[in-house]
């Protein structure tokens, strides 16, 4: 499985005190994200598409080979009635001639996880955790720190320190790969306003 304690080599780091980085930012509209006081802040009133970014260094799209550790902090301010958030994390993400292949983690302020794969052999979403589940270490009114570790063959996930599973990723060839932070909107009633979420540290180790 590997032995998360030789990830001990800072490669990316962000703290959104700034956007020196770069990010693309937008405000006004379905979907907006902007950088201020330590905080990515998306807001998406969207069900159909989410609001997404890719992870940047110096105005560029950060990538990787090889195996990795990334942690992420995030928290979910009050959400309309009967609205959820979803924290959406996309990582080993690539480009082929056929569209992107990414492995995904999507985290909702009601406490459910979903972990995933895209495309599946049907050219669909292939879920490895067969669909949300709910968590008592989701953290639904304050901060969480979500941990993902690539091994190789498989990664593992933690949320707020609590080992959630270990799953294997056949396709995981050490290639440069890309990490997307975004939100989805999830609701009863689709008619109720956005949705937001703040994420305020990123970091990737080797």
């Amino acid at each position: 499985m590997g032995d998360s304690s030789s990830y001990n080599t800072e490669i990316c780091q962000e703290s959104f005190a700034n956007n020196t980085n770069g990010w693309t930012t937008t405000s006004g509209g379905e979907q907006s994200a902007t950088i201020a006081n330590g905080f990515l802040t998306l807001t998406n009133s969207s069900t159909s598409v989410p609001c997404i970014l890719r992870v940047v260094q110096s105005g560029s799209a950060f990538s990787l080979t090889g195996p990795y550790k990334l942690e992420v902090t995030f928290s979910f301010p009050s959400q309309p009635d009967s609205t959820y958030a979803k924290a959406l994390i996309q990582f080993n993400y690539y480009t082929t001639n056929n569209g992107p292949v990414f492995d995904y983690v999507s985290v909702t302020s009601s406490g459910y996880y979903l972990v995933g794969h895209y495309p599946s052999e049907e050219g669909n979403y292939y879920y490895y955790t067969g669909g949300y589940v709910f968590s008592g270490a989701i953290n639904q009114e304050g901060k969480n720190l979500l941990s993902i570790t690539q091994y190789g063959g498989g990664f593992s996930l933690a949320i707020n320190s609590s080992f959630i599973g270990f799953y294997t990723n056949t396709f995981y060839s050490g290639m440069p790969y890309q990490f997307w932070l975004g939100l989805e909107k999830g609701a009863n009633n689709s008619a109720l306003g956005s949705v937001s979420i703040q994420f305020d540290e990123l970091t990737i180790y080797q």
